[in-house]
């Protein structure tokens, strides 16, 4: 994905894990997972777990993500930031 930003003309980029909210029909937890049933079937499980007591992923795995994107900024030369 970096590269692929690079080569679009982004200075920086701000990840973010995904944060899911609501379980009526038109909030973002209920589009996802079915967008995930639709698409991806197989990792529905996996998804209906990690979001059925929490809005946000595990803790272990925002840490993995953070530490990546930290390896992955400077790699191509794209800051976490607007202002460096």
């Amino acid at each position: 994905m970096f590269s692929s930003f690079k080569r679009a003309g982004a200075k920086y980029v701000m990840p973010a894990t995904l944060t899911l909210y609501g379980n009526d029909k038109a909030d973002s937890k209920t589009l996802i997972l079915n967008t995930i049933e639709k698409h991806f079937p197989e990792l529905l499980p996996k998804y209906r777990k990690y979001f059925s007591t929490h809005d946000q992923m595990p803790a272990y795995y925002q840490k993995a993500f953070y530490i990546k994107m930290r390896e992955l900024g400077p790699q191509y030369g794209m800051p976490d930031r607007i202002l460096v």
